[in-house]
């Protein structure tokens, strides 16, 4: 697993199930359905981890930027919505 530094400065590791249920959560806020929803956050993990492979730390909020961006082609209501769930919640 990757070396991931959170809000806190605290260290700890990129987690896939933890941002899998985010994503999973915003894409049934807005309505997705489970297929859809399903192949959105396979294919968004997927690509998170390829990006994560040339960076040897990240914090917690690059990886929620990058995995909106992925997210927002995909379904852009529910990357909009994951990408503002902190502000808007």
């Amino acid at each position: 697993m990757k070396p991931m530094i959170n809000q806190g400065k605290h260290s700890g590791e990129y987690d896939a199930k933890r941002l899998a249920q985010s994503l999973k959560e915003a894409c049934y806020s807005v309505g997705t359905s489970e297929g859809a929803t399903k192949d959105f956050v396979k294919r968004v993990i997927s690509s998170t981890e390829t990006w994560l492979t040339d960076r040897p730390e990240v914090t917690d909020d690059d990886v929620r930027r990058k995995a909106a961006e992925l997210l927002e082609k995909l379904c852009p209501e529910a990357g909009y919505l994951y990408k503002n769930q902190k502000s808007i919640l």
